[in-house]
């Protein structure tokens, strides 16, 4: 149980950071700060924290590679992480929140070779500087740690839940599906099209 709670608050973490470089990202090259969170509620881009959290997986099997294979295998896992991200939200939602295809080198729009390098170099980071100092400053008193973890496993699952279902359901109202059960007639309520555009600016439509 410990391990797991270790991974949400990981998750967590670098969801945050995730958002944080995110927002740098598009006041560089936007000139203003983009909201770019990938969740209703809280400065969360969970793509982030989904890789950190295939990286911490992969420690074990790449911990006793040299810089040069390790970063290839970062890029290699961020980059799929991205990918069927990406595809995912295509597929489900019919929502895309980044395209890629301006880029030189990319595939289908949801990955590009400019990333991808970054990817290796987060990875590459995080093995060798944040994972091993995360797992070494973890801290020992369990009672503690756990109900912190529980409440935070609760927290991010009710966000990603009611994002799952606001996103869902306006999948629906595309394909003109009318409310009909409560939990659809409070989504369009309070999370209809307009409120979802502001929440994700980012985010397009896909057949």
């Amino acid at each position: 149980m410990s391990r797991f709670f270790r991974l949400i608050w990981l998750f967590a973490l670098a969801s945050m950071a995730g958002f944080l470089l995110e927002s740098v990202e598009s006041l560089w090259s936007l000139g203003y700060i983009q909201n770019r969170q990938g969740l209703l509620y809280g400065p969360f881009a969970p793509v982030y924290g989904a890789g950190a959290v295939v990286l911490a997986l992969l420690w074990p099997a790449v911990k006793g590679l040299g810089r040069g294979a390790a970063f290839a295998v970062a890029a290699l896992a961020g980059t799929a992480v991205e990918y069927l991200w990406s595809w995912g939200q295509e597929v489900f939602f019919h929502a895309a929140f980044w395209d890629y295809r301006h880029f030189r080198f990319q595939l289908d729009g949801r990955v590009n070779l400019a990333f991808s390098l970054f990817w290796g170099a987060l990875g590459l980071g995080f093995w060798l500087w944040v994972w091993p100092r995360f797992q070494a400053h973890w801290p020992q008193k369990r009672r503690g740690l756990a109900l912190a973890g529980a409440a935070l496993t609760l927290l991010l699952a009710g966000d990603a839940l009611l994002s799952v279902a606001a996103l869902s359901r306006q999948a629906q109202r595309q394909e003109k599906v009318a409310a009909l059960s409560p939990l659809q007639l409070y989504l369009d309520e309070v999370w209809p099209d307009e409120a979802l555009e502001e929440c994700f600016p980012t985010m397009r439509r896909v057949p």
